[in-house]
């Protein structure tokens, strides 16, 4: 009976102390990458290792448990087949006092059973404790490794988070220097394109003004002609009404060649260039038909001379009118 016992406890103490391995592989056991995919490819790897771990730490702890329950079973098997034999053997002797040992036999059998049901029980309640430890661990573990891989994860969320600032920043920055120098560029063909204008104006306004002086000279030689005949007492009466009339539409011409000049101005440097050059078109217009007219005027006076002088009078010439 004491041998038994001592059986059953040491069988209770191996399964209690089974070994507890490693749990996490070590830090430097695998490099730390850089790159989302690859710091989850060696956690997964750790995670992989330590499921491992803990399938061989309950394969392990299974199998002590079943040795153990196995010989405890084995052990109380052979005791109890031994009571039986002696027991068979007391009762074929029939003696009278065997019947005592026999009842003791069967006592002590019924003791090694409960006994041995016990120490069972411990140690499958051993076991279980031993697994739900692991268990424990393993989520510990789980969760330690999640935690990292997580961390790495925000980490490269923020590294790439800050790179797109960057390239958007160097997109930002290389959008404002293109549109920089297309600003720069129309700006300069903008300037170019006023100083054609401009220059277009300024030769309009001089032939304008060409022929306005042409005029005014043509008017002079017509109005010294008239007095060199008033002198002779040729009657110019209506030479010269032609002549107050043609230096009338002179004069207009003038002033609308100066209001061309001031709208020109508009028209090169004004907010509303398109309706500024509409008006000086306008003015232009006026202009011409003013030094048409008047040059129409001068030579209807050098025919009025021509009819009453005694000699061949100043003609006007075809060059001061605008076409």
């Amino acid at each position: 009976m004491k041998r038994f016992t001592y059986v059953l406890a040491a069988a209770i103490a191996v399964t209690v102390a089974l070994p507890v391995k490693a749990t996490v592989p070590p830090e430097g056991s695998a490099s730390v990458t850089v790159t989302t995919d690859a710091a989850s490819t060696t956690i997964r790897a750790r995670m992989r290792a330590e499921q491992e771990l803990r399938q061989t730490n309950v394969k392990e702890a299974l199998q002590e448990r079943k040795q153990a329950v196995g010989a405890l079973r084995a052990e109380t098997k052979e005791k109890n087949d031994a009571l039986r034999q002696e027991n068979k053997t007391l009762i074929q002797a029939g003696v009278k006092e065997n019947k005592d040992a026999v009842k003791d036999n069967r006592a002590e059998m019924k003791t090694n059973r409960q006994e041995a049901q016990s120490v069972i029980k411990d140690v499958r309640d051993a076991t279980k404790e031993k697994l739900q430890a692991e268990r424990e661990r393993t989520q510990g573990v789980r969760a330690e490794l999640k935690a990292e891989f997580q961390a790495k994860l925000e980490t490269e969320k923020a590294k790439l988070a800050e790179r797109q600032q960057a390239r958007q920043q160097a997109v930002s920055e290389k959008k404002a220097e293109l549109q920089k120098k297309l600003a720069d560029r129309k700006a300069a063909l903008s300037e170019q394109k006023q100083k054609q204008i401009q220059r277009l104006l300024d030769n309009t306004q001089k032939r304008f003004e060409a022929a306005i002086d042409r005029l005014n000279k043509l008017a002079i030689r017509i109005d010294s002609r008239i007095a060199k005949l008033d002198e002779l007492g040729v009657n110019t009466v209506n030479a010269k009404s032609a002549l107050v009339a043609a230096r009338a539409q002179i004069t207009l011409a003038q002033t609308k060649l100066d209001a061309a000049a001031v709208v020109s101005v508009e028209v090169a440097e004004g907010e509303t260039p398109q309706e500024a050059f509409n008006r000086l078109k306008t003015v232009f217009d006026e202009a011409k038909k003013a030094i048409n007219e008047a040059h129409g005027a001068l030579v209807k006076v050098v025919a009025s001379l021509k009819a009453v002088a005694p000699k061949e009078p100043v003609t006007a010439t075809s060059t001061a009118t605008v076409e």
